[in-house]
């Protein structure tokens, strides 16, 4: 036998040992803790998660240009609170058939039959009550209006500054991560 690797092997064992050995329970049990709160899901944050469809006609040409769409909504989810020690994430649905969600800025690359590459782009910021998606098509030649319905999902979290600090470290571009996070792993059932 490796004399490196029974070195390693007979570290690792004295190591769980002294784990094993930290680890055990003396003594009385202590006090029980206090109650939890009936009806909440979670401590120390409140998550709502909002669904909606932007039709074509709901984009609004961004005045100077003639490739950028705006789609602005007004949320009383968004507050003060919200911005100070909140997030809020925006989701788009796949365009597939495929039933999964994509964080955004959102962007895909696109090929014309004049053989132009192109792109189009999702960005999403919020305000006080407001929520708004920017829409960009970068076509040099013909900037399309958006013609199709986009689904949207948004998850709107207010919470202490230590829970979002949290929040913030993790990686919000897998949503079921994050519901699974704030206790929500169900919020999607029902709109499938």
């Amino acid at each position: 036998m490796n004399k490196s690797y029974a070195t390693k092997a007979l570290i690792m064992g004295l190591l769980l040992v002294a784990a094993q050995a930290f680890v055990s329970c003396r003594g009385n049990q202590g006090p029980m803790g206090p109650p939890g709160y009936d009806g909440k899901d979670g401590q120390g944050f409140y998550m709502n998660t909002l669904f909606y469809i932007i039709y074509p006609n709901d984009w609004k040409p961004i005045a100077g240009y003639d490739d950028r769409w705006i789609d602005s909504r007004y949320s009383t989810l968004i507050t003060q609170n919200v911005i100070d020690n909140g997030s809020v994430l925006f989701y788009l649905r796949s365009f597939t058939g495929d039933d999964y969600w994509t964080q955004m800025p959102f962007t895909t690359v696109e090929y014309d039959k004049g053989g132009n590459v192109f792109s189009t782009e999702i960005k999403a910021w919020y305000g006080l009550s407001t929520l708004e998606l920017e829409l960009y098509d970068s076509h040099p030649n013909e900037p399309l209006a958006p013609d199709m319905d986009y689904e949207i999902k948004i998850v709107v979290v207010e919470g202490s500054t230590a829970f979002i600090d949290k929040f913030k470290k993790m990686d919000h571009s897998d949503y079921d991560a994050v519901m699974k996070m704030l206790g929500q792993e169900n919020a999607n059932a029902g709109h499938q």
